[in-house]
């Protein structure tokens, strides 16, 4: 496998470690290893490190070997696994439960996937030690994260979350949360979402609250190895992005989305990053395209994906930009 991959071009193999619902595929101190599954669908997998099999497979080829920590997602409704279930006080809280699955953007509307809770301070310490765990312990040429950030944009409504954001804004929420949004839901089912007036801060508060994260995760990465490389996996649709509480771009970079605070360029993280991955999968290649087919903005194609992803990044850092063809991957340089 490795020398195949090495043959057509690719130079770096990310490799999970830690998937969408919180299972680990090497021996943790700290989460469920995936043979653990309730339902026995991964009984094969029982006393395997599948991380250490992979590195021991790629190693010879030279290849770079990144592994894959999916952050907040921490269990699944459907089967009701994971270490959201043992703690059900790390659950993000919807702002209606029936919106837990609600789709955002390119997400999945069927994803059970259970977020916790990113400013819990227990969550943020047992994420912290999962990616400390493997920094330490395995041979790797980098760490990815993904799913770092909030589920979409109708989670976390906690009480800790109102309570967290009023000391940020330095007053009270008066009607909570109708002025942070309001939900309103037509006939056909078709949910509408509008902005109250806290809503620009929330957006801010919400994608510095991740950044934060961030920062922490690379300092302790850094520590333990310096030469590693960090970076995080995004979808493209930064206009959207909003809905996950995360502002990926350069703080050099200023959007001109109409809600934006004046400060939310304090809240990019781009600038933390060794490289960025945008994920660009749209079924319309070119803008062109796009454009022909009614889509609502250019970067609803592949195209357009990898155009907004370097504005966005403003030339600060690396950029790579996941599923595009070979004609268009001069767009998506290293800058």
């Amino acid at each position: 496998m490795g020398e195949n991959a090495k043959r057509a071009g690719i130079t770096h193999i990310v490799v999970d470690a830690k998937i969408p619902y919180g299972h680990t595929t090497y021996p943790s101190q700290f989460g469920y290893h995936v043979s653990r599954w309730s339902d026995g669908r991964y009984d094969m997998w029982r006393d395997r490190d599948f991380l250490q099999e992979m590195i021991d497979a790629l190693q010879p080829t030279g290849l770079k070997i990144l592994a894959n920590i999916d952050v907040f997602a921490e269990g699944t409704a459907e089967s009701r696994d994971g270490v959201a279930y043992d703690h059900k006080e790390w659950q993000v809280m919807f702002y209606n439960p029936s919106l837990l699955s609600a789709p955002v953007a390119a997400e999945n509307a069927s994803d059970q996937t259970i977020f916790v809770n990113p400013i819990h301070p227990e969550v943020r310490r047992h994420e912290l030690a999962i990616i400390e765990e493997i920094t330490a312990h395995y041979e790797l040429d980098g760490i990815v994260l993904d799913r770092c950030r909030y589920p979409n944009i109708y989670g976390d409504f906690s009480d800790l979350s109102r309570t967290m954001f009023e000391q940020y804004i330095g007053q009270q929420v008066e009607q909570w949360p109708q002025q942070i949004i309001t939900v309103q839901e037509d006939p056909e089912g078709t949910r509408q979402v509008e902005f109250g007036r806290w809503f620009g801060k929330w957006a801010e508060w919400r994608a510095l609250n991740i950044k934060n994260f961030v920062k922490e995760a690379k300092q302790l990465v850094k520590s333990l190895k310096p030469d590693l490389l960090f970076s995080i996996y995004v979808g493209s649709w930064y206009p959207l992005y909003y809905n996950e509480g995360v502002n990926w771009a350069s703080e050099t970079y200023r959007s001109d989305l109409p809600w934006v605070s004046e400060d939310y360029h304090r809240s990019a993280y781009a600038d933390e990053l060794d490289f960025l991955m945008t994920g660009c999968y749209y079924p319309e290649v070119y803008i062109e395209e796009a454009q022909q087919n009614g889509r609502p903005a250019s970067w609803y194609s592949v195209e357009g994906a990898i155009d907004i992803s370097m504005q966005a990044v403003n030339g600060q850092i690396p950029a790579r930009c996941e599923s595009i063809p070979e004609g268009l991957r001069r767009r998506c340089r290293t800058v």
